[in-house]
């Protein structure tokens, strides 16, 4: 922790520049580390999880009843280089589509998830290129969608997995 500390104080400006011989108090270091370990978000996670093993079954968006009514569905390929997610989006009003798959390539494993790309994807980043997501696991049972152009910590909503009923 204290390798941790020293290396946050080194990036601090001059706090007061009448004052050269100021200290920072045990409370200030307390808070800069904390907020260091917030704005760090998912990669402090657990990275032993692997998303092979966790993410097949079905998926819900937190605080929803998808996991009854019309879960999300994933599985991958035998070779690992696809993702096939199964799903009934509902459209603004809460009407549900038929269900339909959907197949993402697996671009490289991540430290707490898989770099996606999926296919036909119309949506572009700012070069212009399609946008890649990041399925990000926040635990064995829940994780989240950042897309590779959003800020490094932005995240959807997050998914929990359906428990058998």
């Amino acid at each position: 922790m204290k390798a941790l500390e020293r290396r946050l104080l080194a990036t601090l400006p001059e706090a007061n520049t009448r004052n050269q011989g100021a200290t920072v108090t045990p409370i200030i270091k307390f808070f800069l580390v904390v907020a260091f370990l917030l704005s760090a978000g998912t990669q402090w996670l657990d990275s032993s999880i692997d998303p092979y093993a966790a993410l097949p079954g079905s998926w819900g968006w937190e605080g929803t009843d998808d996991c009854t009514v019309s879960p999300q569905k994933i599985r991958f390929s035998p070779g690992r280089t696809q993702m096939v997610l199964s799903l009934t989006p509902a459209d603004e009003h809460g009407t549900r589509e038929p269900r339909r798959e959907v197949t993402y390539q697996v671009l490289r494993d991540l430290p707490n998830g898989l770099r996606l790309a999926l296919d036909g994807e119309k949506r572009l980043d700012p070069s212009g290129k399609p946008v890649t997501w990041d399925l990000m696991l926040l635990g064995n049972d829940q994780f989240c969608w950042h897309r590779g152009d959003w800020p490094g910590t932005g995240c959807t909503k997050s998914m929990d997995r359906c428990l058998k009923q």
